[in-house]
């Protein structure tokens, strides 16, 4: 991870953790912003995906993926800003569709990760378990509004100070004699 990329880690997990704090003063009128987030930063991700392609991917082998992939993060995207007029329970649902199928991969990918050796299995592996055990929350309090917004705060927060562990972190780099 090069500094520009672990200042960017940092000020992002910074506003991660204050976006949480904005969220937990006023639950009850919060349910816009944790839309209008959602969708900002799958925007983000998708326009990200869609202009590494056009600048590098597609002459890369398997880079018609990522083309797909900056497609459907957009269409999410799109279809999360639509949701601002739905009742607040299919959002929830929605959220924890996210957070679980988000959990799922994380826990996968920790997996593979301690199978192949790698130290920061761990690392990926709670953050895995705090995103299944945050869409469990959900659905266990789907009819309170405040619990709701508090897990998910509480979920975003998580991730942010895994951002920020993420910044410090030494990398390790591999040479080839």
């Amino acid at each position: 991870m090069s500094k520009l990329q672990r200042i960017n880690s940092f000020v992002i997990g910074v506003l991660m953790i204050l976006f949480c704090v904005l969220l937990v003063l006023d639950p009850k009128n919060n349910y816009i912003f944790i839309v209008a987030a959602l969708a900002i930063v799958m925007m983000v991700g998708a326009i990200k995906m869609l202009w590494y392609y056009f600048t590098t991917a597609k002459l890369m082998v398997g880079g018609r993926k990522i083309l797909y992939q900056g497609i459907i993060y957009l269409d999410l995207a799109l279809f999360t800003w639509s949701l601002n007029n739905v009742p607040m329970i299919y959002v929830i649902l929605y959220l924890v569709a996210m957070n679980a199928f988000a959990g799922i991969v994380d826990v996968g990918l920790a997996i593979n990760a301690k199978k192949a050796n790698a130290p920061s299995w761990k690392l990926k592996f709670s953050a895995g378990v705090v995103e299944l055990g945050m869409a469990i929350l959900c659905l266990i309090f789907i009819r309170s509004t405040n619990i709701v917004v508090w897990v998910f705060a509480i979920g975003v927060a998580y991730s942010g100070l895994v951002k920020i562990i993420d910044a410090f972190r030494k990398t390790e780099v591999v040479y080839i004699q």
